[in-house]
């Protein structure tokens, strides 16, 4: 493994775990319970769909991304 390989790891884990963590963004740790009681596995709801808990927000309709 070069030095560019564990760059680039580091990299892309970073990267997924902003994506992932955006989710629960200034979430209580009783919200983060009552919307993702199952916890999080991963990005939520099909490409192109509102995140449940901004559904009704149009100024922060988040919606999930395709990831490529």
């Amino acid at each position: 493994m070069t030095l560019a390989d564990r760059i680039l790891g580091c990299l892309t884990g970073i990267a997924t775990g902003d994506a992932i963590g955006k989710q629960t963004e200034t979430l209580s740790h009783e919200d983060v319970l009552h919307w993702y009681a199952h916890g999080i596995r991963g990005f939520e709801g099909t490409p192109g769909s509102v995140i449940p808990r901004y559904a009704g927000n149009a100024k922060h309709e988040w919606r999930s991304r395709v990831q490529s």
